[in-house]
């Protein structure tokens, strides 16, 4: 309770500031430095306190100022107080503020990698990653992932890279890639570079394995036609398949040169003018071979072999047949 009673609150700590400061003003001001005292007795000298040893040097700059200075006014609220030391001199906001904080930014990627970021990009396996094939993949963009297949094509297509020369070499290779990919994949594709001379062995065993284990294969004669293979699968993953069959016309006139056209040695001039003679197809096959051989670019081989494929029966007989 004693130490309580010793301790000043704060409105004592406010009152003794506020006396110091009056005190301060009033010597500033050219007042007299003590009060009189009475003349009871010689004065007693007193130790100064640790306030009074910090006067001398606020007194001599006190002193300094001219006499005709204007009382300072008393702060009467926090705000002023912390004004007046803002406009100080000694305050800067740069060394009390903490230091801000260093965001580490991970490392920028190749711009090969950053355009491959859309989902219209080719997953490339890290083996093959040094594969020349992937330096004429220039219209898809391409990235390396973790995957299994060489190449990811699709959410549901894959490709396996082969080398017929690798292939003579590792036979084993492909079968151990083919039970590593399993059946996650609904089309498996085995791109197959022709890079040997005799092919018709390997590519017969290969024709085989392709059979038995759900592979599509496709060959290609150079590095430039499988680096197409790749972009083209890949362009058309998301492409209805109206788009990938060949548009076939409904006019008679494109039907009728279609038709004519699958004879040897026939074009579509000779087309155009066997249907401008003749007018249909009924009545070509009707005509004589002397009147088909008077048509402009026919010649006897030509009109000979023409009339012999439209004289054969449409419907093979039994007999034929075994």
């Amino acid at each position: 309770r004693r130490e309580k009673m010793s301790r000043p609150t704060p409105d004592d700590l406010r009152r003794r500031a506020m006396e110091r400061f009056q005190e301060h003003r009033t010597r500033g001001s050219g007042a007299p430095e003590a009060a009189a005292r009475p003349s009871d007795g010689p004065a007693r000298s007193e130790p100064p306190t640790p306030a009074q040893s910090t006067r001398p040097a606020a007194s001599a700059a006190a002193a300094a100022a001219p006499a005709t200075a204007a009382p300072a006014i008393a702060p009467t609220s926090f705000a002023e107080a912390f004004a007046r030391v803002r406009d100080s001199p000694n305050y800067n906001v740069a060394e009390l503020a903490p230091p801000p904080p260093t965001i580490q930014s991970a490392p920028i990627p190749s711009a090969a990698v950053v355009a491959a970021r859309s989902p219209n990009s080719i997953i490339v396996n890290a083996v093959q990653k040094a594969n020349p094939v992937l330096k004429h993949v220039r219209n898809i963009a391409w990235e390396v992932g973790d995957i299994i297949p060489d190449f990811l094509l699709g959410q549901s297509t894959c490709a396996l890279f082969l080398s017929l020369k690798y292939h003579g070499i590792h036979p084993q290779y492909l079968m151990g890639r083919v039970r590593e990919l399993g059946r996650q994949y609904r089309l498996r594709v085995l791109l197959v570079l022709v890079d040997i001379g005799d092919t018709q062995e390997a590519l017969t065993d290969l024709a085989r394995f392709c059979v038995l284990h759900d592979l599509c294969m496709l060959l290609a004669w150079s590095i430039e036609e499988a680096g197409r293979y790749l972009e083209t699968y890949k362009a058309y993953e998301n492409k209805p398949p109206d788009q990938l069959q060949e548009r076939v016309s409904r006019d008679y006139m494109a039907q009728l040169t279609s038709c004519l056209t699958t004879v040897k040695s026939v074009n579509k001039t000779d087309a155009v003018t066997l249907a401008s003679t003749f007018g249909s197809l009924r009545d070509l096959a009707a005509a004589d071979p002397e009147d088909i051989r008077l048509c402009p670019g026919f010649g006897d081989l030509k009109a000979e072999r023409l009339a012999a494929l439209l004289d054969e029966p449409l419907l093979v007989s039994a007999k034929r047949k075994k």
